[in-house]
């Protein structure tokens, strides 16, 4: 699903280094559906403008379960946020 691999993608992109921004902004690029595309730019900008990735997942709640936003909104709050996001890539993949 398009939000397993965003965890999955976001994950990796950060145990690597990168921003969560340009990350967003590069998965965006890649989407292929339109409203998915959205969706990321959406995120991208509310965080871009100092909101917090939850905080801007929580606005498309259509597409991010209350669980993703919590496990994100804790490795935000504990400094694990790619973690964060493997452990939700595994987790949506088993279910």
């Amino acid at each position: 699903s398009e939000v397993a691999l965003f965890a999955r993608q976001l994950g990796m992109m950060l145990q690597a280094g990168a921003a969560i921004v340009p990350s967003i902004r590069a998965m965006q690029n890649e989407a292929v559906r339109p409203a998915w595309k959205s969706i990321l730019n959406d995120v991208a900008t509310r965080v871009e403008g100092g909101a917090a990735l939850h905080e801007a997942l929580a606005l498309h709640r259509n597409a991010f379960s209350g669980m993703f936003r919590s496990i994100v909104r804790a490795g935000e709050a504990n400094g694990q946020l790619a973690t964060s996001c493997m452990q939700l890539s595994r987790l949506i993949d088993s279910q």
